[in-house]
Order: C-alpha cells, then structure tokens, then sequence
C-alpha cells in the first residue's frame, strides 16, 4: 500500500522540495509517518483561500497510484515510465524498508522491525450499501475519459474538493485536484493582471 502526498501549493509555495511524495504505507499510517519525518502536518491548510496544503490518496499500487502524474491517462504528449518517474527530482519516494521505526507509529514500527508489513485492504461489499447520489452518482456512472471532460468544465471548487476527498478512483481524485490547482493558478494571474493595471492607472 502506498499514500501520495500531492502538494496544492497552499500558500503560494512548496512545503517540501519535492511536490509529490510517496510513503509505502496506509495513507492514516502514512500521515504519521509525514509528520514525523517533516516535521510539518500533512492535513494543515496553510491558506485558507488555497485550501489544503496536500491532496492526499492511497492505492494498493503504486503504478496506479502516479499514473495521473505520469502522463497515462493523457491522449496526447509524452508518458513517463514509472522507473523514469522515480529518479525524477519532482517526486520522492519513501518505501517501507527506508521508514525508520521512531517515524511510524508503535504498531506499524513493530511489523516494519519483525517484517511483516503486509497490509491487507477489506473492501465493503457492494450489497446492502446505498446507491450514490447527485454529482457522486453521476460521476460514478461514467468513463474516465467522460468524468475527465465534466471536472474541466467544472468552476465549483468546494464541490471539485469534495470529489478529491471522496471519490473511489485515485485517478479521479487527481484530476479532481488537478483542476483546482488549475483553478487556483488562474486566480493568482488575473490577480497580477489586476494589480498590473491599477499600478499602471496610479
């Protein structure tokens, strides 16, 4: 299981060097680890106009989980392999041999010294839980190529970041992330724009 830590620039700036980073661990235990390591709250909201200072995700697989950030979901431009994608200076990754026990919590410090680290995901059933409903629903309906399209379209950021939070599909919850980035860094230009006027007015 490895957790990706997707900087937002929360802030206007990186927290880290790196603007991805990636923990072999379940994304609550990796969070633990975060702190830890960084010294900094992974969940902190730096900017309040930002949002949060990570978009966070976890997936069983790792090439899964860096698929958006490697360019596969794209129709177009070039894709990284993820062995290109691990030597890049954007992303750092942090495999559980690398975790250092005084990181990690008591219980996740103890199966990384005795080597059973093996983490078991339970999915619910599908049976008995109730349908998804409104933009969920309607998403969850769709293809990712189809769900890709919508998120572009989209200007609601509360309802983009409810998407990144909740979503099932990483991939999902990337591309949502990534719009709200795009939306974000389109603020701060037409703010510049803005103030580049008003100098020029005065």
């Amino acid at each position: 299981m490895w957790t990706q830590f997707w900087d937002m620039h929360s802030g206007g700036s990186l927290k880290e060097k790196q603007h991805y980073i990636y923990i072999e661990a379940p994304e609550d235990e990796a969070k633990v680890i975060f702190y830890n390591r960084f010294g900094h709250n992974p969940e902190r909201v730096t900017c309040t106009c930002c949002g949060d200072d990570y978009s966070i995700s976890e997936d069983e697989s790792l090439e899964e989980l860096t698929a958006f950030h490697r360019g596969q979901w794209r129709e177009k431009g070039p894709k990284v392999s993820l062995e290109d994608y691990r030597h890049s200076e954007e992303a750092l990754f942090i495999p559980a041999e690398e975790i250092p026990t005084f990181q990690a919590s008591k219980d996740f410090a103890a199966r990384l010294k005795h080597g059973t680290l093996e983490v078991k995901v339970v999915k619910q059933p599908l049976a008995g839980k109730k349908p998804a409903r409104g933009l969920q629903g309607t998403l969850a309906g769709l293809s990712l190529a189809k769900t890709k399209v919508l998120l572009q379209e989209m200007q609601d950021v509360k309802q983009l970041r409810e998407i990144q939070a909740s979503d099932p599909r990483p991939a999902v919850r990337m591309l949502a992330a990534a719009r709200v980035e795009e939306m974000r860094k389109a603020l701060e230009k037409e703010g510049r724009a803005s103030g580049s006027k008003d100098e020029a007015a005065a």
